[in-house]
């Protein structure tokens, strides 16, 4: 992997595709990825573990420090 220091922003079909490669037994379509990118409804749980699974961070990398 080059690492050129800049930020590469990740596609909704890059990161079905990721977990249909990582998390074989969660079964998502592209639909519902391009309804999370852009914002038009919440990932559930199961959806957010799954994620930080592929991209090998904690689940708490995606909540917020706070609620309000």
């Amino acid at each position: 992997m080059l690492n050129t220091g800049r930020t590469r922003t990740t596609k909704p079909l890059t990161v079905h595709k990721l977990i249909r490669d990582h998390c074989p037994e969660f079964k998502t379509s592209r639909t519902q990825w391009y309804r999370l990118y852009h914002g038009e409804r919440a990932p559930r749980v199961d959806e957010v573990y799954c994620v930080a699974k592929v991209f090998g961070v904690s689940p708490r990398y995606f909540l917020p420090d706070t609620t309000d």
